[in-house]
């Protein structure tokens, strides 16, 4: 909970930006809530509530260009480092305080405020969010640290951001992800809504292999939608055609030939090494099939390859 904010106001102040969340504080202002002061660049340390991960070199050289020409036209915004007295740490203005260091600046005009350390994480992740600077994942692993740290439902995470309910949960759930994809998205090579759809996948094998259909064949959201519900709808056809064999009872006996015995570790064994569904069927005169699915090209490249490496070059 913000500490000086009445919970009706938290919505709307957060989704009208840092000015309106102070205006909404205590109606008797500490001296320091709203002081400019230069402060020495080298008495500032970054906001260890930052949630974003990365500053783009050329996007940070742009702007040390533009304060050298025209002076930091926005003041930073920070509080009393209670660590050490005479410095200070950012609330909010990481990019124009490297910029500065960039430019060759000294001293910074900031506006001194105090603020809780939560007030810190949300005044960070509502400027950076306000102009468009985080990535997809770092708004999801911010509004992750704020659900977890201060026990806040998604719902309240939306009111202190200004989003609704189901953009935190839909961001939040960008988590869940292989590591490939969320590559692929940090990458820009995805966009939110192929992430989005790719979570529908649960086997992480499996949603890999159908993002490198969606890469490869360069699908877009509705195509890559159209992908995983062909792929979801064959996962379970697959399923139903092949259930898991039943255990036996203590009155029902395993059957007496070891080979028969043996197919479901060999299946198991197949599924590890060409990840991917198989089923071995057999008759009791020891003849029968063995079927290795799969779900699109990629994955029947890959199935190929497994069995015939190689095969490209001949």
């Amino acid at each position: 909970m913000l500490s000086d904010i009445p919970s009706s106001s938290r919505a709307s102040g957060l989704g009208r930006g840092l000015d309106a969340l102070f205006s909404l504080e205590d109606a008797t202002p500490a001296p320091d809530r709203r002081t400019l002061v230069d402060v020495p660049l080298d008495r500032i340390r970054p906001n260890p509530q930052q949630p974003r991960a990365a500053f783009a070199a050329e996007t940070l050289a742009s702007l040390a260009r533009s304060i050298q020409r025209s002076g930091l036209l926005q003041p930073l915004v920070v509080q009393p480092d209670a660590e050490r007295e005479g410095h200070f740490v950012l609330i909010s203005g990481e990019r124009r305080w490297r910029a500065a260091q960039e430019a060759g600046l000294d001293a910074v005009p900031s506006v001194v405020r105090t603020a809780t350390e939560q007030d810190s994480l949300v005044l960070a992740l509502v400027e950076n969010i306000q102009r468009a600077d985080l990535s997809p994942l770092e708004q999801a692993g911010a509004f992750a640290e704020l659900t977890a740290r201060y026990d806040l439902t998604h719902a309240q995470v939306g009111e202190l951001i200004g989003l609704s309910r189901a953009a935190v949960t839909n961001l939040i759930r960008l988590l869940e992800l292989p590591d490939a994809v969320k590559a692929a998205l940090d990458a820009q090579r995805l966009s939110v809504g192929h992430a989005r759809a790719l979570l529908a996948v649960p086997e992480p094998a499996a949603c890999q292999r159908l993002l490198q259909s969606v890469l490869d064949q360069k699908l877009n959201v509705r195509q890559t939608e159209d992908l995983v519900r062909t792929h979801t709808a064959q996962a379970a056809a697959d399923a139903r055609a092949d259930p898991p064999p039943a255990a036996p009872t203590d009155a029902e006996e395993p059957a007496a030939s070891p080979v028969t015995y043996e197919l479901p570790f060999l299946e198991k064994r197949l599924r590890e090494k060409f990840q991917t569904k198989v089923r071995i069927q057999r008759n009791p005169a020891g003849a029968g099939s063995l079927i290795l699915s799969f779900y699109d090209d990629a994955s029947l490249s890959q199935l190929v390859e497994s069995l015939l490496p190689g095969i490209d070059e001949t």
